[in-house]
């Protein structure tokens, strides 16, 4: 009688330990939205320029993470690209910029894949929100940028 108690109670235990481990597998399917990130400097068109991209590139499935700068009808945009779809960089930049382009006809757009790039626009995005930098100070550290992206290795 002891024996089928403790069988039992031993069953229970393993199926709670089971349901438990699976019950996390699937969270967080169907939300992998990109991350996309914009700042703006203070002009005239605020935040729109980067907001439509945003709403642009979120539904590229290949792209993972977004960050974005506009400053004076300049567009810089890096993309963080899932890692079996780098195979096909210059295709996506394509594609991603004829997007961008179709929508800001007066912009000038420079997207890049480049990690490095990402890295740069994202300090860049953080000294943006921290401190009050100057228009000669992100238009300085923008050239410096679009200057690191016309670089080969």
């Amino acid at each position: 009688m002891k024996h089928k108690y403790t069988a039992r109670i031993i069953f229970i235990f393993f199926l709670v330990i089971v349901m438990a481990g699976c019950s996390g597998m699937y969270k967080n399917e169907g939300t992998n939205k990109p991350n996309v990130t914009d700042v703006s400097f203070k002009n005239s068109h605020g935040q729109s320029g980067t907001e439509i991209m945003k709403q642009l590139l979120e539904n590229e499935e290949e792209v993972k993470n977004v960050r974005a700068v506009n400053f004076d009808k300049e567009l810089l945009i890096a993309a963080e690209i899932d890692h079996m779809d780098r195979f096909r960089l210059k295709e996506i930049e394509q594609k991603l910029r004829e997007k961008v382009q179709k929508q800001y006809p007066d912009y000038k757009v420079i997207i890049s894949t480049d990690k490095k790039i990402f890295l740069e626009l994202e300090q860049l995005e953080n000294k943006m929100r921290t401190e009050n930098l100057s228009k000669k100070k992100v238009e300085k550290e923008m050239n410096r940028i679009k200057n690191l992206s016309k670089e080969t290795t």
